[in-house]
């Protein structure tokens, strides 16, 4: 992303929203505590069930 980009996501430049962005390859810890999941995920079912299974150990509450 360049920095013009970066300096379009917030009035002080992107310094507040990429100061909040964080990287993981922990999918339960990636997921815990959010608002808002969405599922775009390939339409096979081994992958959408490993999915699924992984999330439930994570602290989430499914509205």
């Amino acid at each position: 992303m360049s920095e013009k980009e970066i300096k379009g996501l917030s009035g002080r430049g992107g310094e507040s929203v990429m100061s909040r962005l964080r990287t993981t390859t922990d999918f339960v810890a990636a997921i815990s505590g959010v608002d808002h999941i969405q599922e775009s995920l390939p339409e096979r079912l081994d992958i959408k069930r490993r999915y699924h299974k992984e999330g439930g150990q994570a602290k989430i509450t499914y509205l």
